[in-house]
Parts: structure tokens; C-alpha cells; sequence
């Protein structure tokens, strides 16, 4: 019964005065419409008032099973079972989810998530960081999870992975290349791997530094500010400037990106905008 109690807070009001939550160990592989794993050790804690109810139930590993239909997701385990209505698209869309060693704490003096492997699946797209290690202040204390966690990580953070790989699908490259009546060569798309990648954010102003493999390995920039539009549940990012070595290519990568047509992201000029 804990870890129904764990999921139907997420799930409901409560979730807006969730203190504490860690989850250790989760190893799942999702394949559209439903997936399982396993869960490690988890701790979690609502605010009531002057006295704080916690579980702590200890190290365990316990089987986890998700099928996702419609905007809704069904979570059950052999003692457990919980239905989240009206997920965020970034979940519901997905074709395929995998996540390796994934450890994630929101306490008030730490916001982190750590993972050896996180894989996203899109329609449009196809994303795998490994090592991905994020670490978030505290300075936004009130407020639901996903609030607090959007703000604090937009306001001072620190991510890095060791390696981020995407591909977009063979028929919408050709497309973009096709679109653009020879004024972009296929050169751009060979490049499908970043690594060492880097991003410090300081009063929501982002900064990150990486390697991209492009017949040389080329020492990389990104910069841009940051600005949640939280009742819109929307990120807004201004790109200032995207350089590969001391290529500008910052118009490039926001129209290649606007051709793609991915869900959920908006592109306009030099802002791009995320519903979540």
C-alpha cells in the first residue's frame, strides 16, 4: 500500500504540498502502449501542517507495470494500482521510453536526477543521454513539484552528460533537404552525437558548452535565457547564439528544427517555445 499511497499523491491535490519524494534504482522500458521494470527504495513526504507524515519503507526492488492510453497513464504493481489523468504530453506522446539506473530527489535543499541512461522516443524524433547527471538549487520553495522543479532548474542549475544521440526520421531529412532547393547540403544532418555536453544556468541565463562530431571534433556554444510561463505550462528559450567551433549557426539549427514539425515545440525567429 505505500506505493499506491506514493502514486495516487503524485496523481492528486496532495501532489501540490509534496515535500519529499526520491526514487532509487528505476529501471523501465516503455514500447507504446505499455512497458515495465523494476523500482528500487523510495521515500516521500506531505506537508500537513506543523508535523510531516513520511515513508521510508527501505531497500526493495518490486516489479512495475504502465500502459498509456489517450492522455491518461495506468501504473500497477503486484499490490498497487493508480490511473494519471491528464499526463504531460511529454509522456503521453512518447513512442518509446527507457531509463537505466535512474535516481531522482526533490527535497527543499536538492533537486536532482541522475540516470546511466534516458531514452525518449518520438514520432518526430529520437533522443539518448547517458550519465546524465542534473542538479537544481532550492530557491523556489511554494508551489506544486512541477512548479517548483521547473523554476528552480531554470533559475541556477548545472546538467552535463557524457553523450546526447538523436535521430529524425530518413523521409523527413530528405524532405528538409528537398525544401530548401539546394541551399543546405545534407552536411548538417550527419551530425547525430554531442558530447561531453555541459549547461550551466545562472539567474535563468543558460550557457552550454559540447563537442559535436562532425568529420572533426568541433568544441561547441549554445547561449540563451530561460523564462517559464508556468500557468501556460510552457518554457520559453531566447536563443542568443548557437556556434559549431566559430560557425555561427544559430538561424540554421532553429530552421532545420521549425521543418521537423516536432510536437509540443514552437519556432518563432529566435524563441522557441515548449508545452509540457
Amino acid at each position: 500500500m505505500k506505493l499506491l499511497l506514493l502514486l495516487s499523491i503524485l496523481s492528486s491535490i496532495a501532489f501540490a504540498n509534496l515535500q519529499i519524494l526520491e526514487v532509487h534504482d528505476m529501471d523501465l522500458t516503455y514500447l507504446k502502449p505499455e512497458g515495465n521494470g523494476k523500482i528500487g527504495k523510495f521515500k516521500f513526504g506531505v506537508d500537513t501542517g506543523p508535523n510531516k507524515e513520511t515513508e521510508d519503507p527501505g531497500d526493495f526492488l518490486h516489479d512495475i507495470f504502465i500502459k498509456i492510453v489517450g492522455n491518461d497513464i495506468f501504473l500497477e504493481s503486484d499490490f498497487s494500482y493508480v490511473v494519471w489523468r491528464d499526463a504531460p504530453g511529454f509522456f503521453t506522446d512518447t513512442e518509446k521510453i527507457i531509463t537505466r539506473d535512474l535516481e531522482f530527489y526533490f527535497t527543499l535543499p536538492r533537486n536532482s536526477l541522475k540516470a546511466k541512461r534516458l531514452q525518449y522516443d518520438f514520432s518526430e524524433a529520437k533522443f539518448q543521454l547517458f550519465d546524465l547527471d542534473a542538479l537544481c538549487s532550492d530557491k523556489q520553495r511554494v508551489g506544486g513539484i512541477a512548479q517548483r522543479l521547473l523554476e528552480n532548474c531554470l533559475f541556477n542549475s548545472h546538467l552535463k552528460m557524457s553523450k546526447l544521440v538523436f535521430n529524425f526520421p530518413k523521409k523527413v531529412v530528405n524532405e528538409v533537404v528537398e525544401r530548401s532547393h539546394g541551399e543546405l547540403s545534407e552536411g548538417p544532418f550527419t551530425i547525430d552525437t554531442v558530447r561531453d555536453f555541459d549547461l550551466t544556468v545562472v539567474k535563468s541565463n543558460a550557457t552550454a558548452t559540447f563537442t559535436v562530431d562532425w568529420a572533426v571534433n568541433l568544441k561547441s556554444t549554445l547561449i540563451a535565457k530561460l523564462t517559464p510561463l508556468i500557468e501556460q505550462n510552457k518554457l520559453k528559450i531566447d536563443v542568443d547564439k548557437i556556434k559549431l567551433g566559430k560557425i555561427n549557426v544559430t538561424k540554421l539549427t532553429l530552421w532545420v528544427l521549425s521543418q521537423f514539425k516536432i510536437s509540443n515545440l514552437k519556432i518563432e525567429g529566435k524563441t522557441v517555445t515548449i508545452s509540457f
